[in-house]
């Protein structure tokens, strides 16, 4: 669904029924909602009834509590998922590049990616003290396309091999969001 194309008035309508920001994102993914699903950072909240969540607090539907997001891939259950799904998650981890790196481990070749993330320039994150960083659309698409879909070099000037491309991103410009959401497939 492009975002834009419904009208302010549909998504006021809409917004009594958001609970979360994965209710927010649920309706733009469902095409990707299928076969084996790690919900990281799922909250109360988790993506499907069946996604396996991952959480640093108990919120009763989590499956697996850990204090360590860069080191999940010795949770067997989570290998080889068919998409890996993060609302709202990233921007409370200090090392991004590592948390993305370790999450891409735990998707199957041709797996997804989909992260959907707080814009910046939307909404303030210096008033929440858990978010260690404040993304905007563009340059975390800047990032995410130089380090992890093969159009960046490193400092010795070589290319850095692809781990995804790159689907579909966007701004949520719907009625009361502000958010962007990215999704990639596991090359």
């Amino acid at each position: 669904m492009e975002l834009n194309q419904c009208s302010k008035q549909t998504y006021k309508n809409r917004l009594m029924a958001y609970y979360s920001e994965t209710d927010k994102a649920r309706e733009l993914i469902g095409e990707y909602l299928h076969g084996k699903i790690v919900d990281i950072g799922a909250g109360g909240s988790p993506i499907t009834k069946d996604a396996i969540c991952v959480d640093g607090r108990d919120y009763g539907k989590v499956n697996i509590i850990t204090d360590n997001l860069y080191s999940l891939y010795e949770y067997e259950q989570l290998r080889d998922a068919d998409l890996l799904y993060s609302s709202h998650c990233l921007e409370h981890l200090s090392n991004d590049t590592s948390a993305i790196t370790e999450w891409a481990r735990l998707i199957k070749t041709g797996g997804h990616l989909i992260l959907y993330l707080p814009d910046g320039n939307k909404y303030s994150n210096e008033g929440n003290i858990e978010h260690m960083r404040d993304y905007n659309y563009h340059n975390f698409m800047f990032y995410f396309n130089r380090v992890f879909c093969g159009l960046g070099k490193d400092f010795r000037g070589e290319n850095i091999p692809a781990t995804f491309e790159l689907v579909h991103s966007q701004e949520d410009f719907r009625y009361n969001c502000y958010s962007f959401i990215l999704i990639a497939k596991k090359l």
